[in-house]
């Protein structure tokens, strides 16, 4: 006999519409209790499956004092899984022996990304792990590898979180590591509140050399209109990213018959077809607003922005922001929210800054909203950035040139594989302290 959670999965995914409108009539708080334990038992059972197929990993001890194993999402085309392959392309370029142990089964992103493939291995070689791995998966990580993959390890976690406040359901998962190496000073501050066990800064590098050629006339816009291009993985949550703010605001700044056009890049929308209804509901209406809906590769993605003039973020908060990043790199000027995690990098030299308010993350509009504020962004404020960008020549040119050299002068993976060299051997000047990778339980304090 199946048990409830699988019963109610059936009907959450397959019922009679009379089935699913009762399902929505319940309390919003049930519902949401109920879809995380439904979503955690398949993931769980998928995951076994998934752990069975690949077969006990091979345990190296005493394991190899010099290197680094990485545990993440090697092929997944999204956020942690580039973190993934960033942190490994920094490995390779300050000649750190790595293997990579991948774990994409706890993602939804496509997996189509093969750059690491001669790097997955099935053993877990060397005394430092690192975690690239969503925070809420690590103890189903933990669980599913075995005490074992973790013991005599350095366990280092690479995470992202876009709130101010570490989820108290995530608590379990600290307990799991040994250091945290956050990429923003926003996510520092967050794990510091929670935690006592080391938290660094890790510079994170971001470099755009894959550009692939992308033409307006694909989408049907002229060469000769100002395009601004706002980008979002419908997975990371319609509120938090905020579409309707960029949307507001461009129609705020210029009135029909202008030449200027907003694309609004999306991905993973057959997922999340009430965000869809929501977004063209939004941009009904005006022929100057195109919704791109596509999973696009890398390549195409960077072709994309090169080929607008101006990216426009109005998020609510950000973990890094790394597609604010990639668009200052190829000389963007962005318009983006003052708060969060782009903060990093975006200032009032090399970004148009948007004003703000903290506001409730409401129920419904985030996981583990409870406590938690964010950005409101200041619409009109937007609106006047967005507006000068496009009439004055002379700021849109400094502005671009400042974005693309703060990229490249703070952000190179050289600067990336000094710090992990640094980090790894327990040489940087500003900690000093002896190699973690082969100190002893009692020297890792």
């Amino acid at each position: 006999m199946r048990s409830f959670v699988e019963l109610v999965r059936a009907a959450y995914i397959g019922a009679p519409a009379w089935m699913r409108g009762l399902y929505r009539g319940l309390p919003t708080a049930f519902r949401t209790a109920l879809a995380e334990k439904v979503t955690a038992h398949h993931q769980r059972r998928m995951l076994q499956d998934w752990v069975g197929t690949l077969g006990s990993p091979t345990i190296v001890n005493p394991p190899v004092p010099e290197g680094v194993t990485l545990i993440g999402y090697p092929r997944a085309e999204f956020g942690l899984g580039e973190s993934l392959r960033y942190v490994a392309a920094a490995l390779e370029l300050a000649n750190i022996p790595f293997e990579v142990y991948d774990f994409s089964a706890t993602s939804l992103a496509r997996q189509g990304d093969e750059r690491l493939a001669h790097r997955l291995s099935k053993c877990n070689t060397y005394a430092t792990q690192i975690f690239c791995v969503s925070p809420e998966h690590m103890e189903l990580v933990h669980a599913l590898l075995g005490p074992s993959f973790f013991a005599q390890r350095r366990r280092i976690a690479f995470w992202y979180w876009e709130l101010p406040h570490f989820p108290a359901a995530w608590h379990k998962a600290l307990a799991l590591m040994d250091e945290f190496w956050a990429p923003t000073q926003f996510i520092a501050d967050c794990l510091r509140e929670a935690t006592d066990k080391p938290v660094k800064r890790i510079p994170v590098p971001v470099e755009v050399n894959d550009v692939s050629t992308f033409a307006r006339s694909q989408l049907g816009i002229p060469a000769d209109t100002f395009l601004f291009l706002a980008a979002f993985d419908m997975n990371s949550g319609i509120a938090r990213k905020n579409p309707a703010a960029a949307i507001e605001a461009f129609r705020r700044a210029f009135a029909a018959g202008e030449k200027v056009a907003l694309v609004i890049k999306t991905v993973y929308g057959d997922r999340h077809s009430k965000d869809v209804v929501s977004l063209q509901a939004m941009t009904a209406g005006d022929p100057r607003i195109t919704v791109l809906d596509a999973v696009l590769s890398r390549a195409d993605m960077m072709g994309l922005i090169a080929a607008s003039d101006a990216y426009v973020s109005l998020h609510r908060a950000e973990g890094f922001g790394m597609l604010i990043a990639e668009a200052m790199a190829l000389g963007k000027p962005v318009v983006v929210t003052g708060y969060s995690g782009n903060m990093d990098f975006t200032t009032a030299e090399n970004a148009c800054l948007v004003d703000y308010r903290l506001v409730p993350v409401r129920e419904g509009e985030y996981p583990h909203h409870s406590g938690q504020v964010w950005a409101d962004p200041d619409v009109d404020h937007a609106a006047r950035l967005m507006s000068r960008v496009v009439r004055d020549i002379g700021f849109r040119s400094q502005l671009s040139a400042r974005a693309r050299a703060e990229i490249v002068s703070a952000h190179s993976f050289q600067i990336t594989a000094r710090w992990l060299t640094a980090r790894l051997k327990g040489v940087s000047r500003s900690d000093p302290q002896q190699g973690f990778a082969a100190a002893s339980p009692e020297q890792r304090t």
